[in-house]
């Protein structure tokens, strides 16, 4: 299952308010191992529509609030930049 099939799954209505939704990955060490890794960061988020490999936010699950986390393998393998 996709993130947002999770969201639907877990959350009350599916909603889920993100956290530091602003932030994307950057690449201080300039690393390219045949490909640059900021193309790599910009294909996956094309990809997937997610800025980075970890969603976080708030919602509610039986009108509870709660913190809410998913890690997204798909999005480079999982693969946790700077953010």
């Amino acid at each position: 299952m996709g993130p947002g099939e999770w969201q639907k799954l877990l959350l009350d209505d599916g909603k889920l308010n993100l956290w530091d939704e602003h932030l994307a990955p950057a690449d201080p060490l300039l690393f390219n191992d045949g490909k640059s890794y900021k193309d790599r960061v910009k294909g996956a988020q094309e990809k997937n529509r997610l800025n980075d490999a970890m969603q976080i936010g708030h919602g509610k699950i039986d009108g509870q609030e709660v913190g809410y986390g998913l890690f997204v393998f798909r999005f480079m393998g999982g693969s946790m930049g700077s953010v």
